[in-house]
């Protein structure tokens, strides 16, 4: 491909910019496009929980998200425990679950849902690059309702 003066002397303009704009400025520029507001909404099969003030609760107290009904029976809500759980370490590092919900008039049978696979995402507001993603598979049943991490998330 060719190149006339006018496009050699526009990138040599834009590389010399880059070069000498301040780095905090580039940075900044960058963190604003990757702020929470430019993710897109949450899909269908997603739950999107905003925890208010998480330093406001103690270790081992939880918190609920709204339930989600995928495929008509598997229904799940995300269990939260801002401040981390008593086996949480280091302390005071958010730990989070995803938690199956029976299904109803299951209340006095056994029941499983197989392989699901799953991924919690704690979203930095800030920058969106800097969030944490978590994922696995599990079998929840009955007796093991809920699956996830103590630890490995923000404090």
């Amino acid at each position: 491909e060719d190149l006339d003066d006018d496009d050699i002397d526009e990138d040599l303009t834009r590389d010399v910019r880059r070069r000498t704009e301040p780095r905090d400025a580039r940075i900044a520029v960058s963190e604003s496009i990757c702020r929470k507001e430019n993710l897109r909404p949450p899909m269908e099969h997603e739950i999107e929980f905003l925890l208010k003030d998480p330093k406001s609760y103690k270790t081992g107290q939880s918190v609920h998200s709204e339930a989600r009904t995928l495929h008509g029976s598997f229904t799940f809500r995300l269990l939260v425990f801002p401040m981390g759980t008593e086996v949480t370490s280091p302390t005071g590092q958010l730990a989070a679950f995803v938690e199956a919900m029976q299904p109803p008039g299951c209340e006095d049978i056994r029941w499983a849902f197989e392989g699901v696979r799953y991924q919690i995402t704690v979203v930095n507001w800030k920058d969106y690059r800097k969030s944490v993603s978590k994922q696995d598979n599990f079998t929840f049943t009955r007796e093991h309702s809920d699956r996830g991490w103590h630890h490995g998330f923000v404090k």
